[in-house]
């Protein structure tokens, strides 16, 4: 099954029920919009800078209702799922803006793909580390989307729709910059030896971080085939938030 997202499938919630919230969703696709690379970065002497006032706490989870809790044996599972979003928006790397709930980030690795003239500032950090692998990563923003598609009224019911759903494009976007011309996909970025000899944050991060690519002649078929997937998973969410998006 499949909620509002999937235009193949009526509108209904989790469990069959009326869905109520597709005005909300209008009014969030509002907020989505596409940020350009801004080369003068590559000149810059910094490539990132820690947060010195951050604008928001670390939020704190919406308290599911009282039937819920009943259910799950007052496991608290809203607790689980923002969570597991702050997780991922953690390993967020590039310029991050006023939205950021993770007080202790700041922009990163905005010379990212400079060598190359291709815009990887942004996407995920792997794992515990600075390097970013385009499998794990679109594997992840993948299985994220699926469980968008079909759970969205409880990420809903926990105040987490939104934060999920800009969280896939916050990779989405970066699998699409990864990949200028139609025989060119960046599928990594950064030397994982390097990476890992180095204990401190990614804002002050000044070691080398070589692009790797992929092309015809030297061919990767499992990261392509995940973005791929990754990218397709995302064009069902986004088709009835931002058609453009969803078709770019």
């Amino acid at each position: 099954s499949a909620g509002f997202f999937c235009d193949k499938y009526p509108l209904h919630g989790q469990f069959g029920e009326p869905d109520p919230d597709q005005s909300t969703i209008n009014d969030f696709s509002q907020q989505f919009t596409r940020k350009k690379y801004n080369p003068t970065l590559c000149s810059a002497n910094v490539s990132g800078k820690p947060p010195s006032n951050p604008k928001n706490t670390e939020p704190k989870w919406v308290e599911a209702e009282l039937g819920e809790k009943n259910l799950t044996k007052g496991y608290e599972l809203n607790e689980v799922i923002t969570k597991s979003i702050l997780f991922y928006e953690a390993q967020r790397a590039g310029p991050l803006g006023d939205d950021n709930r993770i007080p202790w980030r700041g922009h990163s690795t905005l010379k990212d793909g400079c060598k190359v003239k291709a815009n990887l500032e942004g996407g995920w950090f792997d794992a515990g580390d600075h390097v970013k692998f385009a499998l794990p990563a679109a594997f992840s923003a993948t299985l994220l989307a699926w469980g968008i598609l079909d759970y969205h009224p409880a990420y809903e019911a926990a105040g987490e729709l939104e934060n999920v759903v800009y969280s896939i494009k916050w990779e989405l976007d970066w699998l699409m910059a990864a990949h200028p011309s139609p025989n060119v996909f960046y599928a990594q970025v950064g030397d994982g030896d390097l990476d890992h000899s180095y204990w401190g944050p990614a804002e002050k991060m000044t070691m080398k971080r070589p692009v790797y690519k992929l092309t015809t002649s030297n061919p990767g078929t499992e990261p392509t085939a995940e973005a791929a997937a990754a990218l397709a998973a995302g064009s069902i969410i986004f088709r009835q938030i931002d058609v453009e998006y969803s078709t770019a």
